[in-house]
């Protein structure tokens, strides 16, 4: 069985590109996410792939991230094609949207039909995003998580629309 596969945005400024969403230290993305998931680091590796959008850290603007949109529509157009038949998690909504799936929904499953790929996309955990600040929605992503890894991810897919999700290659 194919792991599923996390897509993060880009290496942190104080991580190593090689290990993309690496869970250290635990205040870096994927050590976020493993907490946000309620797992064990060791389970956390031996249950996902992780792959970062883009591979190098593209640097601040003021106290935020930067995110160029070109570079990752660009890098998300070639990673496309190998996402076929895999299922697959966005971290964050600009990654989502950089693929091409703007219209997904945090915390919930999607098919896509034409790649049979089953995606979702889940709140950036990188620590700028206040979504989990909240304790409801820390447990609503502990939920989220328990219930893929237990393996009923694929209740309440919705069927997406292939021309809807085609990503725009275009600048």
């Amino acid at each position: 069985m194919t792991k599923t596969l996390l897509i993060g945005q880009a290496p942190g400024p104080n991580t190593d590109p090689a290990r993309p969403l690496y869970p250290f230290p635990a205040s870096s993305a994927g050590g976020r996410l493993c907490k946000f998931m309620g797992i064990s680091v060791d389970e956390y590796l031996e249950t996902f792939d992780r792959v970062n959008l883009l591979q190098e850290f593209p640097g601040k603007e003021g106290k935020e991230d930067k995110f160029p949109p070109r570079l990752a529509k660009v890098a998300a157009a070639a990673i496309l094609p190998l996402l076929e038949g895999r299922t697959v998690v966005f971290l964050g909504r600009n990654v989502a949207n950089s693929f091409g799936y703007s219209a997904l929904g945090f915390l919930s499953w999607d098919y896509h039909p034409g790649l049979r790929m089953q995606l979702a996309c889940v709140p950036h955990s990188s620590g700028r995003s206040h979504w989990y600040n909240s304790p409801e929605n820390v447990q609503k992503s502990i939920d989220f998580w328990q219930d893929h890894i237990r393996g009923r991810k694929t209740s309440g897919l919705r069927l997406l629309r292939t021309e809807r999700m085609m990503p725009s290659t275009s600048p």
